[in-house]
Order: structure tokens, then C-alpha cells, then sequence
């Protein structure tokens, strides 16, 4: 039997835009796309290896 409180997915492309809006004032938070363009599902090991390329050291 399929839940009944099943929402669609939004699209990659929308959440990063949303995000880009939400951070648009800021200078030192940024949107990295890196997940939202990969392929298929990124498991927290790779995404956040990617991730630690964005740091300030």
C-alpha cells in the first residue's frame, strides 16, 4: 500500500537555485553543485571528501 503523505521530489536544478537566492547577500557562503550533478545517489563519504576542497584552511 503507497503512503499517502508522498511528496514529489523537486529537481536538483531548483534546489540549488533556491539555495543560491537563500545565500545571494552573503560573501563567504557558497553553493556547490558537485552533488546535485553527479550521476546517481553520493553516499556522506564522497560528498563530504568533496567538500573538504571548499574549506578554509
Amino acid at each position: 500500500m503507497a503512503s499517502k503523505n508522498v511528496q514529489p521530489f523537486i529537481s536538483s536544478k531548483h534546489r540549488c537555485e533556491m539555495v543560491k537566492l537563500a545565500i545571494e547577500d552573503s560573501d563567504w557562503i557558497d553553493c556547490s553543485q558537485w552533488e546535485a550533478r553527479y550521476p546517481r545517489f553520493v553516499d556522506f563519504p564522497a560528498g563530504f571528501s568533496s567538500s573538504h576542497s571548499f574549506r578554509i584552511a
